[in-house]
């Protein structure tokens, strides 16, 4: 069943660019898609909102959604967010006050539109998700509901800088690299044309935004805990301030799956939330598959939240006589309403670091936390066992210290999932510090929800981490990993005030793993993987650490462990394996792809030094759009080294291309960016290189800017 498909199409009217003016004076450039042929009337009005840029970056993406969705009735606004693209300034930074109010007067511009129904919804992924959520806890009036897609509630938890309290390692730099190569991108050359400026203000307002860009990781290494930086922005401070519907969806191949299950706790307005098998991608093209009708469910959710009913009240059905509601539009509002969660139990495979499906199913949830979902403890014991049976004292003590080099075949945080991206058969790493099994299960288990390791544990430095792998593990012995989690023992009362261990003194702590849906089958056992260290995950401690457990009450793995539901027989469709989910669909790329992408992840070791090399490549290829013949192409190189036995030895370094060609203008720009990221005992360090090149029918080959920039932080209790 899906979210309901209207029969009438619309052609759909482009505006290219349009302006809109703030009140501090400030432009910031909007696409808008407006449905037409035949007049629709006012209509409701969604927007996307990003730094990402309108007229290249997101264009093809936003082809095949905002076309799609404009055709059946909606007015899409694509923006610029403040110092991106074509619109005016610098960005500063990422979701600070002044974006999110920004978007206060744009929504407000938006509903005050002659095409629009004074209702208007957001949709976004990622950067665009999380201010999705940020916005909506501002409440704007015209407001009605929001979609988020791979979003976080949480800045500090959940997102690119750290986990557990460690500096992510494995995504920090990349991040800032990414963002220091889209920052120094140049305003379109078109855009400032049909605006009345020549060439030269288009390169003085590109100078001006190179000049006035920071680098952003020296804010996130400036804030090492979680403070009022990081509380800004975080919505799960405050739940209760969203007032407006929320569509959230997650991937288990992606970082933060969390977020779906923190939202459906918290939130006290009506949701729908989907964890699907994807990573960091909307759920019509996200790898591992199957895809679903995510854009006929987007359709299906603003239908019914930003149209008005019979009494002419904002968002509430579907009284639109030129969009009257269908029979399978009311059941499917009805089902979701029963039951808001649908989540994908994954069914056990080979591990790969790749995949372009996983097998599964889907079952659907009433609440969250689910009544059909219940905790069961497993106790950690000396033997390496994990027994069902709860110790009534101490049983022992066991330590142990694992290779620097453990982690190497994690994969990413996040990311898209190309070839190397997942986590690897966990037989490939080093030995653990600690292993603990269970026995062979008699009957398939799953296991939905967020699992937690408890422990009793000392450390023989102040600065110590632990990590945390579970794992599906075959007949064979292969080792899928379903779940894993870090913590920076410093923080385990917490992350605004970090505590030193006090050495060789035993702690209670708590590790928060991955949210989880698996199927564990017949014959399968769970293996969790206690370490040391997790690299090139998150970043090593200074020292290398022995851990000891004290064994019995206080070492125990916390499973969230799914019965069967009754409804689970009407959530299956034997020919897609959907529930209420049919199959994807959008409109044309309108782009032609004119040399293929890749990718590629390997490790090597250096047998005489002792240096171990992760080196991470990707290539967009070349895309081409149809309307400008713009060419935009981009590359990214991601190497991380350590030398065993030396944690000071960690070095990330990111390498950023990015290119465009605007035939019509006869201007070619590329950007490159390096990011740099080692430590010593006692301070980070980075450096970032930005150099952009041009070429024009006045200049064959200019070096535009080039600017290094270098900063240093104290560590804190990392």
């Amino acid at each position: 069943m899906t979210g309901g498909r209207r029969s009438a199409l619309h052609t759909v009217r482009t505006v290219e660019h349009q302006w809109i003016e703030l009140a501090d004076g400030a432009r910031l450039g909007a696409r808008l898609r407006l449905p037409v042929d035949p007049d629709p009337g006012p209509v409701p009005a969604v927007l996307e909102y990003l730094p990402y840029r309108k007229d290249d970056g997101t264009l093809l993406r936003d082809n095949r959604q905002h076309d799609y969705l404009a055709a059946r009735g909606f007015a899409m606004v694509r923006v610029d967010i403040r110092g991106s693209g074509d619109s005016d300034g610098a960005l500063q930074g990422e979701y600070l006050a002044t974006e999110l109010h920004d978007a206060l007067e744009v929504i407000d511009w938006i509903s005050r539109q002659p095409w629009c129904n004074g209702r208007v919804g957001i949709m976004g992924i990622s950067w665009g998700g999380f201010n999705a959520l940020q916005i909506a806890a501002l409440q704007p009036p015209a407001l009605g509901a929001v979609a988020a897609v791979a979003a976080t509630d949480d800045r500090y938890a959940t997102d690119v800088h750290y986990l557990g309290g460690c500096v992510l390692a494995a995504d920090m730099a990349g991040w800032s690299a990414t963002m220091a190569c889209f920052n120094a991108r140049p305003p379109t050359p078109r855009v400032m044309a049909a605006d009345g400026t020549g060439l030269d203000r288009w390169r003085q307002a590109w100078l001006e935004r190179l000049e006035q860009t920071p680098i952003f990781v020296h804010d996130w290494l400036s804030h090492q805990r979680r403070d009022e930086f990081w509380e800004h922005g975080s919505v799960c401070e405050d739940f209760s301030a969203i007032r407006c519907p929320v569509l959230t969806v997650g991937g288990l191949a992606d970082g933060y799956t969390d977020t779906v299950f923190r939202l459906a706790a918290g939130l006290t307005v009506p949701y729908r939330a989907v964890i699907g098998p994807w990573s960091h991608n909307y759920p019509i093209v996200g790898v591992p598959g199957p895809n679903i009708d995510f854009l006929d469910q987007l359709i299906g959710f603003f239908d019914r939240y930003l149209r008005p009913d019979d009494d002419g009240d904002q968002g509430r059905g579907h009284a639109d006589p030129d969009h009257p509601v269908d029979v399978a539009t009311a059941e499917a509002d009805a089902a979701w309403e029963a039951e808001p969660l649908r989540i994908r139990v994954q069914d056990h495979v080979r591990p790969e670091p790749y995949y372009t499906e996983r097998p599964g199913r889907w079952v659907a949830e009433p609440s969250w936390p689910s009544p059909n979902v219940a905790v069961q403890a497993r106790w950690l014991t000396a033997t390496g066992r994990l027994s069902a049976d709860q110790p009534s004292g101490p049983t022992g003590r066991v330590s142990g210290r694992n290779p620097l080099t453990t982690g190497l075949h994690q994969g990413n945080w996040w990311g898209y999932a190309a070839p190397g991206q997942l986590p690897a058969d966990q037989q490939l790493e080093s030995a653990p510090a600690f292993r603990f099994d269970d026995a062979p299960v008699a009957d398939p288990v799953d296991l939905v929800g967020i699992p937690e390791l408890a422990l009793r544990v000392a450390a023989d430095a102040p600065v110590a981490q632990v990590a945390a792998r579970l794992c599906d593990v075959a007949p064979d012995g292969s080792m899928l990993q379903i779940s894993r989690g870090v913590l920076n023992l410093t923080h385990r009362h917490g992350h605004r005030e970090p505590e030193p261990m006090i050495p060789g003194e035993p702690a209670d702590v708590t590790v928060t793993l991955d949210g989880l849906a698996h199927r564990l089958p017949v014959g399968h056992h769970l293996s969790l993987l206690i370490t040391t260290s997790l690299w090139p995950l998150v970043w090593p401690s200074p020292t290398e650490v022995t851990l000891t457990l004290e064994l019995g009450p206080g070492c125990e793995l916390r499973l969230p462990i799914r019965s069967p539901s009754a409804a689970d027989s009407t959530t299956v469709d034997s020919t897609t394996g959907n529930p209420m989910f049919g199959e994807p669909a959008m409109a044309p790329d309108r782009a032609e792809l004119t040399a293929p992408p890749s990718s590629a992840r390997t490790v090597t070791t250096d047998a005489t030094t002792g240096r171990v090399t992760v080196s991470d490549q990707g290539d967009t290829g070349t895309i081409v759009f149809d309307d400008h013949r713009t060419a935009m192409s981009s590359t990214a190189t991601d190497t991380w080294t350590i030398t065993v036995g030396d944690p000071l030895s960690a070095r990330v370094v990111c390498d950023r291309t990015w290119s465009v060609d605007w035939p019509e203008e006869s201007i070619f720009v590329w950007v490159e960016t390096r990011s740099e990221m080692w430590c010593d005992a006692t301070h980070f360090h980075a450096r970032d290189i930005v150099t952009t090149h041009v070429d024009s029918a006045h200049v064959d080959h200019e070096v535009f800017f080039s600017q290094t920039y270098e900063f240093s932080v104290r560590r804190d209790h990392q």
